[in-house]
């Protein structure tokens, strides 16, 4: 198999606003030593609005920064704003259990389906999988046999998409690191078993290779209210 060019295959150009726009972001987290956390804030609006751009984004600009790809996996939190520029703060146990949370998780993959690499709790990226089913009344809850939480059981064609669903993540993923020289299978393979979801990575790495045998170009798209795109 003819090997498409080790060079990172960016999802956008260096000539993208976005570098504006987060230059100090960036030079704020390459400059944290020992750095293993994020900590993002949302508003309840932009919750209720499925708005998920801004770390997005963010994302989209540190594929430009390998250290950061390695150093933020599986960091980031989340905080949100009942009110806007205040300290009114939505408990953590209240949108957790929100299935307007659920919905907005979900959507946050449906936008970049690498960002469950990049999310520190366990349900934030269960919910990127599973949070518009669940939102919906689908799955089967089930204590755990040591009485550690729950599981949620999915069979049949929901089943099917989830793994549908973890499978492009992974993917996703393995191009988003392309010429990076962070190698992601580790991280891959253990966000595989974390779910349980019976995926194999011998078929992630293969689609991946697949992908970038030919030359393969990605652009990031912003959609407004008013349905118009621009290409970030």
């Amino acid at each position: 198999m003819k090997a498409f060019p080790n060079k990172p295959i960016y999802l956008v150009p260096e000539t993208s606003t976005l570098f504006a726009k987060y230059e100090d972001t960036i030079t704020q987290l390459k400059n944290t030593p020992n750095l293993h956390t994020l900590l993002v804030t949302f508003t309840t609006k932009q919750v209720a609005n499925l708005e998920c751009g801004y770390l997005n984004e963010l994302i989209a600009v540190m594929q430009h920064h390998p250290t950061l790809i390695k150093d933020l996996v599986y960091a980031t939190s989340f905080n949100f704003l009942e009110v806007p520029d205040s300290e009114l703060y939505i408990n953590e146990e209240d949108w957790m259990d929100d299935p307007a949370y659920w919905r907005w998780f979900n959507n946050l993959r449906v936008q970049s389906p690498v960002a469950p690499f990049f999310l520190h709790g366990y349900k934030e990226r269960s919910y990127c999988f599973i949070g518009d089913l669940l939102a919906d009344g689908k799955g089967e809850i089930k204590e755990r046999d040591d009485n550690k939480g729950e599981l949620i059981g999915f069979e049949g064609e929901d089943l099917k998409l989830i793994a549908n669903r973890l499978f492009d993540s992974c993917v996703w993923y393995h191009v988003y690191c392309h010429g990076s020289k962070f190698d992601p299978r580790d991280t891959v393979e253990w966000l595989i078993a974390d779910t349980g979801i019976p995926i194999s990575y011998k078929q992630v790495r293969k689609e991946y290779q697949k992908k970038v045998t030919h030359p393969l170009y990605l652009r990031m798209v912003r959609k407004d209210e008013d349905g118009t795109e621009t290409v970030l």
